[in-house]
C-alpha cells in the first residue's frame, strides 16, 4: 500500500514537472529562467535606488528570491493542480492529499536546481560559498514544510471559491514587498519588527542568508520556533484538507 501511493506520487510529480515546460520554446530553461531575470531586473534598479548596504548584495537578493520563488511557486501550484486535476478527482479514487504534495515536491525540484545553478555562479564569480551554505537545507526543509501546509489551506479554498485564485496571486505580489528580500531587516524600525517576524518567511530567508552568506548559525531558539510553527501550519492545514476532500468530487 505504501509502496504504491509513493509511487503514484512520484509518477505525478515527475509526469507534471515535465508537462510544465513540454509546450514552450526554452523548455526546462525556464526553471532557471524566472529567478534569474527577476534577480536581474531587481538588482539593476535596487544598485540605482538603494539607500542601504548590504555585504554580497547581489547573493543576498538572488538568494532571497530563489527562497521566495519556491514559496510562491508550491503554493500557486497547488491551487492549479486541484483546477487542473478536477475529472481526475472526480472519477478516481485516490489519496487527495497526493496533488498538493506533487505540487510542493514539483516546486521542490525547481528550488534545487535553482540553488545548483546558484553555485555554479558563486564558482564562477568568486561568490560567497562556505561550509554554511551545507546547512541550506535547514530553511529549504522549514519552507517546504510551511508551504505544504499553506497549500493545503488554498486548496480546500479554492474547491469552494474560486476566485481564492486570482486573491492568492494579488497577496503574493504585496507580500513580496513586505518580505525583506531586496532589502535588509535592518532598514525596518525596531518598533514594527515583531510584526514583520510573524511572517515565518522572514526567519527562513534570514536563516538562509545568515548560513549561506556569512557562514553564521542564527540563534536555536528562532530556527526551532519557526519549525514548530510550520508544523502546526502543516498539521491544520492537513486535518482540514483530509475532512473536506470527501466532498471535492461534488464540488469541483
Amino acid at each position: 500500500m505504501a509502496s504504491s501511493y509513493f509511487n503514484m506520487l512520484r509518477e505525478i510529480t515527475l509526469a507534471d514537472f515535465k508537462l510544465r515546460y513540454y509546450d514552450s520554446v526554452l523548455g526546462i530553461v525556464w526553471v532557471f529562467a524566472k529567478p534569474f531575470l527577476m534577480f536581474a531586473v531587481l538588482f539593476t534598479v535596487f544598485s540605482f535606488l538603494k539607500r542601504f548596504e548590504v555585504a554580497n548584495y547581489a547573493w543576498f537578493l538572488l538568494l532571497g528570491i530563489i527562497i521566495w520563488n519556491f514559496f510562491s511557486d508550491a503554493t500557486s501550484k497547488s491551487i492549479l493542480n486541484m483546477r487542473s486535476k478536477s475529472e481526475f478527482i472526480k472519477k478516481i479514487a485516490f489519496p487527495r492529499e497526493i496533488i498538493v504534495y506533487s505540487a510542493c515536491l514539483n516546486s521542490l525540484i525547481t528550488f534545487a536546481l535553482n540553488i545548483l545553478a546558484y553555485v555554479v555562479l558563486a564558482l564562477l564569480f568568486g561568490g560567497p560559498l562556505n561550509i554554511g551554505f551545507l546547512l541550506l537545507i535547514i530553511p529549504a526543509t522549514q519552507i517546504l514544510i510551511f508551504a505544504t501546509g499553506i497549500s493545503f489551506f488554498l486548496s480546500v479554498l479554492f474547491v469552494k471559491a474560486r476566485d481564492i485564485a486570482h486573491i492568492w496571486e494579488v497577496f503574493l505580489r504585496a507580500f513580496f514587498w513586505l518580505t525583506p528580500i531586496v532589502y535588509p531587516l535592518a532598514v525596518i524600525p525596531e518598533k514594527y519588527r515583531t510584526l514583520i517576524f510573524l511572517n515565518p518567511l522572514v526567519s527562513i530567508i534570514n536563516t538562509a542568508r545568515e548560513l549561506a552568506l556569512y557562514n553564521t548559525i542564527p540563534p536555536l531558539f528562532d530556527i526551532t520556533l519557526v519549525f514548530g510553527v510550520s508544523i502546526v501550519v502543516f498539521v491544520l492545514g492537513i486535518a482540514l484538507f483530509n475532512r473536506q476532500s470527501k466532498y471535492f468530487a461534488e464540488e469541483l
